[in-house]
């Protein structure tokens, strides 16, 4: 059994914006932070900053935001109404990047 079998369990919507608009988005059981990106995208490399790390360098956000909405689930018509209704009204207080080039947001 997974844990999303088990109620309740928090769900969210993570969207990443450079110049306030979306360049990717995601919904799911994952949080996206500075350290942690759950996202697929075609990254403006030039946007990014590098970050030293002890032994390495990596890349850090540089221009780009996140933001996170989190909804607590208690059962599947919860969870079906995240994904199919409150996400996208929240997506919508941000247009989608000029050069978008995946699945809309809403």
């Amino acid at each position: 059994m997974s844990r999303l079998d088990e109620y309740p369990y928090e769900l969210h919507a993570n969207v990443l914006l450079l110049d306030g608009k979306i360049e990717n988005w995601k919904v799911g059981s994952t949080k996206a932070d500075v350290d942690f990106w759950p996202f697929k995208s075609y990254w403006k490399t030039n946007r990014l900053n590098i970050v030293e790390e002890e032994c390495y360098q990596r890349f850090g956000m540089g221009d780009y935001k996140i933001e996170t909405k989190t909804w607590t689930v208690n059962d599947s018509q919860e969870h079906a109404d995240v994904f199919y209704v409150h996400s996208k009204e929240w997506f919508r207080q941000w247009k989608h990047a000029d050069d978008y080039k995946l699945a809309k947001a809403y």
